[in-house]
């Protein structure tokens, strides 16, 4: 099969992580893949040799012109290669793809990445999601919930397919020590980690020893860095360390994982600490992410969103009780052949085969 993904890029966001991986996976299995990517973002994940890579991105100055750009680029791209299906991610990307596309008879399957409640935030992406949609031929969604969210014309279209926990992570780490406690992932307001400061706040009162690692960039670096500053408990005890590519390694030091977000898709970092068997706490925050994944108190804990005196509650109860870490740790783990990239590779094949082959 010829394929085509199409992406914002190939960054060190969560949509880009699995948008990557697949498009390996597809390669891998003797499928014909080309990426195109609408922004110029730092390649973070590699492609498969083998893989085209595009940029459909100029910058004219003006949005409106970068838009028609990235939409010519698009289109004349599909023309020309003619592929048998294409595979888009994330909202706004979607409605860009669907808009190049039409009339062009072209088998599109378009993927959900987080709450469409929230995202996109533009109102005309909404308008032209409503309507642009229904012309896809399959819809990935992650959860049910985000299924849910939209009209019967899309639902009757959705698939859930959840994230693929990457082949090559290291091996499971059941019985942790140390006193170090990791959050991955974007330093913006929807991952909210000034909840995990506030818990920090509480818990290092009675754990002075332990310290806060948090890894990514975002706008809310200054924001984040001033309150910990401010703070004579949080300062010298929360770092923010910016983005490393090789964070699995961070995550199998930790003793505990911290997810804060006020909403999420399924976050890769969560799966991955649960498959290296990193005892973890997320908030259960739409669009159910965290809720499709962990059972609260048997392969991790769950927290109401934004309540930092529970996250702080479940950082105690991990840090005293070393039968309760070894028990989550070994359920944890079982997620790895659950979501394994092979696993959720052929769920993906068999809907791109679906949509082209009927």
């Amino acid at each position: 099969m010829k394929i085509i993904f199409i992406c914002h890029g190939i960054g060190n966001g969560g949509a880009e992580r699995v948008f990557t991986t697949l498009a390996n996976y597809m390669s891998s299995h003797g499928n014909e893949i080309i990426v195109i990517t609408t922004t110029p973002s730092n390649n973070d994940y590699n492609l498969r040799k083998g893989i085209e890579h595009i940029c459909a991105f100029k910058d004219y100055g003006s949005g409106m012109f970068r838009v028609l750009f990235r939409l010519k680029t698009i289109r004349n791209t599909v023309l020309k290669c003619k592929p048998d299906c294409i595979v888009s991610f994330s909202a706004s990307c979607n409605v860009q793809v669907l808009l190049s596309l039409i009339v062009t008879g072209s088998r599109i399957i378009i993927s959900e990445r987080t709450d469409p409640s929230r995202y996109p935030d533009k109102q005309v992406y909404r308008i032209l999601r409503w309507i642009l949609y229904p012309l896809s031929k399959k819809i990935i969604f992650q959860t049910d919930m985000a299924k849910d969210y939209f009209d019967f014309r899309i639902r009757r279209k959705g698939v859930i397919i959840p994230n693929p926990i990457r082949h090559d992570l290291p091996e499971a780490k059941i019985d942790r020590e140390g006193t170090k406690i990791i959050g991955v992932g974007a330093l913006c307001d929807q991952k909210n980690w000034f909840v995990a400061l506030d818990a920090c706040e509480i818990f290092f009162q009675n754990h002075p020893e332990y310290i806060f690692e948090i890894y990514g960039d975002g706008e809310c670096k200054n924001k984040l860095n001033k309150t910990i500053q401010e703070s004579e408990i949080l300062r010298g005890r929360v770092f923010l360390k910016g983005f490393v590519s090789d964070i699995e390694s961070k995550i199998l030091e930790a003793k505990i994982y911290v997810s804060s977000s006020d909403y999420e898709g399924i976050s890769n970092s969560m799966l991955e600490a649960l498959a290296m068997g990193t005892p973890s706490i997320c908030t259960d925050c739409p669009v159910g992410g965290a809720h499709a994944i962990i059972q609260n108190g048997v392969n991790g804990l769950l927290i109401p969103v934004g309540d930092y005196e529970a996250m702080a509650e479940a950082m105690s109860e991990l840090a005293d009780d070393i039968q309760l870490c070894h028990r989550l740790s070994k359920e944890a783990v079982k997620v790895r052949d659950k979501y394994s990239e092979e696993w959720i590779g052929r769920k993906w094949i068999q809907v791109i085969s679906d949509v082209i082959y009927g």
